[in-house]
C-alpha cells in the first residue's frame, strides 16, 4: 500500500521548501503532491473544492494544509480550515498554522 501526502500551500515558498526538506526525512515510496495557491484568502476560497475533488483510493492519501497565521488568531484559522475540510468529508485533514 502506498501513501501519497497531498499538500495545500498558500505560497510557492512553502512548496520550495517543502522539496527540499521532505525527501530527507521520508522515504522514497512515499509520493508527494502540492497545490498551491495565491495567497490564504485563495486557499480559504478554494480549498473545500480541492478537497472534494479527491476521490478514495487503493493507495492511502492524507492531506496537509499548511497556511500561515501572520497577525490572525491561530485557533480561529485553524478552526476555519478544519470546519472546511469536515464538510469537504475529509475530517481527518492535519492543518498547521
Amino acid at each position: 500500500m502506498n501513501l501519497i501526502l497531498i499538500f495545500f500551500l498558500e505560497e510557492p515558498s512553502a512548496k520550495a521548501m517543502l522539496e527540499i526538506f521532505l525527501p530527507k526525512i521520508l522515504p522514497d515510496n512515499v509520493e508527494r503532491r502540492y497545490h498551491v495557491f495565491e495567497g490564504k484568502q485563495d486557499l480559504e476560497k478554494q480549498i473545500g473544492k480541492k478537497l472534494q475533488n479527491y476521490q478514495p483510493s487503493p493507495q492511502v492519501q492524507k492531506f496537509i494544509i499548511i497556511r500561515d497565521q501572520d497577525s490572525d488568531d491561530c485557533i480561529k484559522v485553524k478552526k476555519n480550515l478544519t470546519n472546511i475540510a469536515i464538510k469537504a468529508k475529509k475530517q481527518d485533514t492535519l492543518v498547521i498554522n
